[in-house]
């Protein structure tokens, strides 16, 4: 069961991501992510602010109707719910070091289609293993796809 909600959650994000219109029209909600965990990182931010920050770009994004139903599956919990614990979770990688900033940079800037899937598909492995309480490895770990 795990499995198909992560190749729901994997299918959703790569067509969205990949849509010419989503890319024309949509804010740009992974740079803004990018400098959200930059911040934290570099303690200017709290996660509580970078929390609430995640989930304003979120929820700003063309898709956050989509992205509520895709995760609330992928993360088992209820729809109004399911972007603040997503955003829980990725501050929450980012303070104990298993997800950078620059981890992101393939989403942001997908020239190369494999490693922009690829990283897609470990961030969501460490956004649900962290969620469920399992362990971890860091994205940087194994990079390469």
């Amino acid at each position: 069961m795990a499995f198909r909600h992560l190749l729901a959650a994997v299918g959703f994000i790569l067509s969205a991501a990949s849509a010419p219109a989503y890319a024309a029209n949509a804010p740009l909600v992974e740079e803004e992510l990018r400098r959200v965990f930059e911040d934290l990182r570099a303690g200017t931010l709290t996660p509580a602010e970078a929390s609430a920050k995640c989930f304003v770009a979120m929820i700003e994004g063309d898709d956050a109707h989509s992205m509520r139903e895709v995760l609330s599956t992928f993360l088992e919990v209820s729809e109004p719910t399911a972007l603040p614990v997503f955003c829980n979770t990725l501050v929450a990688a980012t303070e104990q070091g298993v997800l950078e900033p620059g981890d992101l940079d393939p989403i942001i800037d997908p020239r190369d289609e494999q490693a922009e899937s690829y990283a897609i598909g470990r961030l969501l492995r460490v956004v649900y293993f962290l969620h469920n309480g399992l362990p971890t490895a860091p994205l940087s770990e194994g990079r390469t796809p």
